[in-house]
């Protein structure tokens, strides 16, 4: 039941990632406080990115990675809002 990731299937990934990149953005400039709100988006986010990469199969050491390069992404953000 493996099946190796197309290209189609990355392409997916990373456009999925971009726009909810965009999405913590723009609810981070309009300084969207809401734990409810945040919850929802993460949990929407993690569900799509889920069911998009399901054929991707990465080592538990690359999506740490992605996780923390997401980090790295929201301090400097941050940062340059506040």
């Amino acid at each position: 039941m493996n099946q190796k990731a197309s290209v189609t299937d990355w392409i997916k990934f990373v456009v999925v990632m971009l726009v909810f990149i965009v999405g913590m953005i723009i609810m981070m400039v309009h300084e969207v406080h809401n734990l409810w709100i945040w919850g929802a988006y993460i949990a929407v986010w993690t569900w799509l990115e889920m069911k998009i990469a399901g054929n991707i199969h990465l080592k538990w050491w690359v999506w740490g990675l992605i996780l923390l390069g997401l980090t790295g992404l929201d301090l400097i953000i941050i940062s340059m809002i506040h």
